[in-house]
């Protein structure tokens, strides 16, 4: 018991000698000032940087213009059902089309050429029965959008090894009917009449 008493004594006593000490005030201080500063500062110089990217990105790209409204869907008695569009006006050379076929929760796009104006819907049976199964009549909604990648895409391809870098806004969509069996599929620009 007697140790502990003297302990304290001693802080106390070292205490204050050391407020006694000349400029120690200014010198803590000082010290809370820079500890504090010190702290926010890593934050600061973060949030500053992220700002300076985001203002030089967003200001560097060019909006791309979408395809022209509407989406044309052709579906003569006995032949193939085809999407076509008209070319997206004033868009830098390299730029591609994303086709998006989507349905409640599910999707699959695809990359198509900029010289592209068209699709035969039965060209991507085989890979819509894997995204959206087999069934009979069901509504998909197709959209076509422009869009740029960091390599261009010449022929089309599944979406998927490449992210857009850019994709226009305001892009023309349309509803079709799909049917797909294990040996058939068809398509229809119109509700067939036994959907």
């Amino acid at each position: 018991m007697h140790n502990r008493e003297g302990a304290g004594q001693m802080k106390a006593q070292w205490l204050t000698r050391l407020r006694a000490q000349p400029g120690f005030k200014a010198a803590a201080v000082a010290f809370c000032l820079t500890l504090v500063l010190g702290l926010g500062g890593g934050a600061a110089y973060a949030y500053w940087q992220a700002s300076a990217r985001a203002d030089i990105t967003a200001s560097t790209q060019p909006e791309l213009a979408p395809v022209q409204q509407p989406l044309q869907c052709s579906s003569p008695w006995h032949k193939r059902t085809e999407l076509a569009w008209t070319a997206a006006p004033g868009n830098p050379q390299g730029t591609n089309y994303l086709l998006t076929f989507s349905a409640g929760n599910r999707s699959v796009s695809y990359i198509l050429p900029q010289e592209t104006l068209g699709i035969e819907l039965s060209d991507y049976r085989h890979s819509l029965r894997d995204v959206f199964g087999e069934g009979w009549w069901r509504q998909l909604n197709v959209s076509v959008s422009t869009a740029v990648f960091p390599t261009y895409v010449a022929a089309p391809e599944r979406a998927g090894r490449q992210t857009a870098l850019l994709t226009s806004q305001n892009n023309p969509s349309r509803t079709l009917w799909y049917m797909q069996g294990a040996a058939i599929a068809d398509f229809s620009c119109d509700k067939p009449w036994n959907a």
